[in-house]
């Protein structure tokens, strides 16, 4: 079994944020990274997750429109995930 499984992820444009929503097996830390289409990093922030269902709120307002790509990452695992930003 997944120590971390992604349930759903996607892009507010109502409060231009990233929600991530995911469910962790234990307590830990997690690395959250996003990247634009070229690879470069363009945000990066250290979270912790608890046991169960969680939920990530990344605030994005200096975003682009366009297709990003999110990396969240423990000592065990690491999931990826596309983004689309589309504010209009």
């Amino acid at each position: 079994m997944q120590e971390l499984k992604i349930n759903n992820i996607y892009f507010n444009s109502n409060n231009s944020e990233i929600v991530i929503n995911y469910f962790s097996e234990i307590e830990k830390a997690i690395n959250i990274s996003i990247y634009d289409l070229l690879g470069k990093s363009i945000l990066t922030e250290n979270s912790s997750v608890f046991n169960g269902n969680n939920q990530l709120v990344i605030p994005i307002s200096g975003f682009s429109d366009g297709i990003y790509i999110c990396q969240i990452s423990t000592t065990k695992s690491n999931v990826v995930k596309k983004i689309i930003v589309n504010s209009k």
